[in-house]
Parts: C-alpha cells; sequence; structure tokens
C-alpha cells in the first residue's frame, strides 16, 4: 500500500473514531463466543437429560427426540 494511500486512511480512522484493531478484534471475539455458547436443540436436549436422568417418561421423549430431530 503507498503511504499516501495509508495516511488517508489513518485520517480517516481517527476523523470517524473508527475502532482500533484491537478493540475490532476484542468485539469480534465477544461476538464469536455469544453465537457459541447459544443454546441450540442438542444443547437443550442434553441439559434436559443430565437434570431428568430418572424421569419415567425419558425413553418416550429419546424416541420423539430422534424421530424428529
Amino acid at each position: 500500500m503507498a503511504p499516501a494511500k495509508a495516511a488517508r486512511i489513518r485520517a480517516v480512522r481517527m476523523k470517524k473514531g473508527a475502532l482500533t484493531n484491537e478493540e475490532r478484534r476484542q468485539l469480534e471475539e465477544r461476538k464469536r463466543l455469544e453465537i457459541k455458547n447459544c443454546w441450540t436443540i442438542d444443547k437443550l436436549w442434553n441439559e434436559y437429560l443430565r437434570q431428568k436422568p430418572d424421569f419415567r417418561g425419558t425413553v418416550q421423549d429419546q424416541c420423539q427426540y430422534e424421530k424428529y430431530q
């Protein structure tokens, strides 16, 4: 990249108050972690099984889960 073009980009960043590269990376990492930590059907199902291991209807629930997954 030419020095003049780099200087223009820096000037625009400084003028508009754009995020620095480090801040932008932190924001992207935070978004990625939020997506990773979202509940999915599989995560919900596994949590359900973990909390109700001796529930009588677990067998029927398992069949329905596998059928409609």
